[in-house]
């Protein structure tokens, strides 16, 4: 019940890699966490979110940072003048 109510509260995933045992910090609480969250009865719950969704959508994230990092960037602006927008098309 509470996951997709948290889901809608904040929609974007980040995803990152924590190199087990090395001490970062925050990885020793999180690991607590997820032990705790074994305990609970429904194991397993899962978003009603389709995978066609989620590769759409972090296409359309990975395209708009491009085009940011483009449009901001100090390099390659020759290529700018003929190229203002990223695309995948060309």
């Amino acid at each position: 019940k509470k996951l997709p109510a948290l889901y809608r509260l904040t929609p974007s995933i980040r995803l990152y890699w924590v190199k087990a045992q090395i001490g970062i910090e925050g990885n020793e609480e999180a690991d607590q966490h997820a032990k705790k969250a074994t305990g609970f009865s429904r194991v397993g719950t899962m978003l009603p979110v389709e995978r066609t969704f989620i590769i759409r959508y972090i296409k359309q994230a990975t395209m708009n940072k491009w085009k940011i990092d483009w449009s901001e960037s100090t390099k390659g602006r020759q290529t700018y003048n003929f190229f203002k927008d990223p695309t995948l098309t060309r």
